[in-house]
């Protein structure tokens, strides 16, 4: 198709039952006719990719629909093409128009989120997977013919630790999930030890990666002219709040809408121990004497953590460039943000079978120090959120970054000025395209994450 304008697209919708596309009587299988819209989602909190579908049915085709069909999503759009399948859920909001009409919504699914409520891991990791290794477990779940048996990509990053455990019956995705948050970034020269990974499917696969490495990644995108699908590569775009022109290719790549979901707000932050507080560590089985601690007093058994601390151990979105906004704040706010309060809780592995060497309670004391920088790390990703709208463009993923550009809310001799404090890079939260009733046009809404703004000139 030539494509005329920014977000231009051509769909057609496909129906299969058994593997085979529903036609009509006249063989037609295309039902793009029906459909009035709809919305693919990803997002790096989803396990799995998500769509609606809004359909209005004059001909009957509701009495043809299971709800348990595969939907097939045929789209080319001004930048990239692509086929989503999704796996029917139910038929939602189905409702009877004044012209005789039906309307109703599918809700659809990536297929291996129903093959993961059909799957059952019971035994001893040392016997299910040949390596214990996080991201070896995580791909056998996901890959594995005994388990999910995906044939998606999958991209992961290797972990320093091993996983040792008994899974009582858990669903893959469940095992997955308690590897994930027990999991530990191989060290850089540094030393540093990080953690925080998450689970989660864009339209090029499956990840299992820290945060770290999502925003270690994006500095890698700038690299990049086009996107290399069969590694998980994905190319750096930019775009610009500005007026429309009469040039395709800068409309193309025009914020349509912005805002601020949040910026600086510090109360939540103070109340959830996102700035500062103790983390203790607690074995649910001998809970009496679990802390852990140089001694079981209360007072001394608790690790302090506090994410100014923490700032230079981990990744950020501009570098150098980047500074937490939280460190500009009037100084009584600064002693506020800098006052532990919080007590938070995590359990451990069970001590009854420990030697008592001492090197037990150390690597425990380290394993409650990890869960709070994890809980840091997730929270420091909230200081800046920012949504946007733009022109469709597929070519965009969650977990990836995003180049942006503001205006400034003031003008100089120049014309209109860039906002430095707020543009830059951006990790990618979560992507919606969108496809409206009755629209040839398609927008991708963007939320937008980071964890720092742009250091400016004289900061320190």
């Amino acid at each position: 198709m030539l494509r005329s304008y920014a977000g231009e697209v051509d769909t057609k919708v496909f129906l299969r039952r058994n593997g085979e596309r529903l036609k009509n009587d006249q063989g037609v299988s295309d039902i793009s006719d029906f459909v009035q819209g709809f919305t693919i989602t990803e997002s790096i909190d989803l396990v799995c990719m998500e769509a609606q579908v809004i359909c209005e049915d004059a001909a009957g085709l509701i009495g043809v629909l299971t709800g348990t069909e595969q939907i097939e999503l045929r789209i080319r759009n001004s930048i990239e093409d692509r086929i989503y399948t999704f796996r029917i859920l139910g038929i939602e909001n189905r409702m009877k128009s004044s012209r005789g009409s039906e309307v109703f919504v599918l809700n659809c699914v990536s297929e291996e989120y129903l093959k993961n409520e059909t799957i059952s891991v019971f035994g001893h990791s040392n016997v299910l997977f040949q390596n214990t290794e996080g991201s070896n477990i995580v791909k056998s779940l996901l890959k594995d013919k005994n388990f999910i048996g995906s044939g998606k990509r999958f991209f992961g990053e290797e972990t320093l630790n091993t996983h040792p455990f008994i899974a009582p019956n858990f669903r893959p995705f469940d095992a997955l999930f308690m590897v994930a948050q027990r999991s530990i970034r191989k060290p850089k020269a540094s030393g540093v030890l990080q953690n925080g990974f998450v689970f989660y499917e864009n339209a090029l696969g499956f990840h299992f990666k820290s945060y770290d490495k999502l925003i270690e990644d994006i500095s890698t995108q700038l690299t990049r002219s086009e996107t290399v699908k069969e590694f998980g590569l994905p190319r750096m775009y930019k775009y610009t709040m500005s007026d429309p022109s009469l040039d395709e290719m800068m409309d193309m790549y025009r914020i349509t809408g912005l805002g601020f979901e949040k910026d600086t707000c510090y109360v939540d932050p103070l109340r959830n121990g996102s700035f500062c507080g103790y983390s203790i560590g607690f074995d649910p089985v001998s809970l009496p004497s679990s802390q852990i601690g140089l001694s079981e007093d209360m007072p001394s058994a608790t690790y302090q953590y506090s994410l100014s601390d923490m700032w230079n151990k981990m990744e950020h979105l501009d570098n150098k460039n980047s500074v937490n906004p939280y460190s500009q704040v009037d100084n009584t706010v600064k002693d506020y943000i800098n006052t532990p309060r919080r007590i938070r809780y995590n359990p451990i592995p069970n001590r009854v079978f420990d030697n008592k060497d001492g090197q037990a309670q150390a690597t425990y004391t380290e394993l409650s120090q990890l869960e709070a920088y994890e809980f840091a790390r997730i929270e420091s990703l909230k200081n800046v959120m920012l949504n946007i709208e733009i022109p469709g463009n597929l070519d965009l993923y969650a977990g990836t970054g995003i180049d942006i550009g503001i205006p400034a809310s003031y003008n100089s001799d120049r014309g209109r000025e860039v906002d430095q404090r707020y543009s830059g890079r951006y990790l990618i939260r979560r992507v919606k395209h969108n496809v409206a009733s009755g629209a040839m046009t398609m927008t991708s809404q963007l939320t937008l994450v980071k964890d720092s703004v742009i250091r400016q000139k004289g900061q320190l």
